[in-house]
């Protein structure tokens, strides 16, 4: 899961403690996140702003990506 957006927000939903929950705000948010995209499936990507988009669009080829927005 990746929750973008202006400011982060915590999400308390069941497991968004878990391993492959990130937020992206800093150039090391974004390698670990590229490190994720490399084994992660399927995607899933809360907000759909700018940021939101087009990490789905530059998800790996043939990975489900889905976006959630409000």
């Amino acid at each position: 899961m990746l929750a973008t957006g202006a400011r982060p927000h915590t999400i308390s939903l069941e497991g968004s403690e878990l391993p492959g929950d990130h937020q992206l705000r800093t150039i090391e948010d974004g390698v670990v996140l590229q490190d994720s995209l490399r084994v992660a499936k399927p995607l899933v990507v809360l907000g759909g702003g700018f940021i939101g988009l087009d990490v789905a669009a530059s998800a790996e080829r043939g990975m489900t990506t889905t976006v959630l927005e409000m």
